[in-house]
């Protein structure tokens, strides 16, 4: 694949923006997090598997430093593994009878979530 990315860059945020004179600095407080909801994504033979309905910007980080460092397709591998979990991961990895079209689907949707989670404003 060519140095491009198929997924959204994050955009700048006019709300933090650079501006002249001094700035408030963000507080953040982890005991505020809670999982999220998680909706049906895929079926495997009746099972149904699911992912969150947001994904939190620290993962949308992580995913871009494997990108960085180990390029796209590693970084698509980690976030399916991270957000799907383990076993709809293993499900995805071991079903001989998905077509490449609903792989790039699940992979597109599942992208589109993560990198979406830093445009969102989660």
């Amino acid at each position: 694949m060519s140095g491009k990315s198929r997924y959204r860059t994050p955009p700048k945020s006019p709300k933090y923006a650079a501006k002249e004179g001094p700035f408030e600095p963000i507080v953040i407080d982890s005991s505020d997090y809670a999982e999220p909801e998680r909706e049906h994504i895929f079926t495997i033979d009746g099972v149904e598997y699911t992912m969150p309905v947001t994904v939190e910007p620290a993962l949308a980080l992580r995913v871009l430093e494997v990108i960085e460092v180990n390029g796209e397709a590693a970084a698509t591998s980690f976030a399916l593994h991270e957000v799907l979990g383990e076993d709809a991961h293993n499900a995805l990895k071991n079903c001989k009878a998905m077509t490449a079209a609903q792989m790039m689907a699940i992979t597109d949707i599942l992208m589109e979530r993560v990198m979406g989670s830093l445009e969102s404003g989660n």
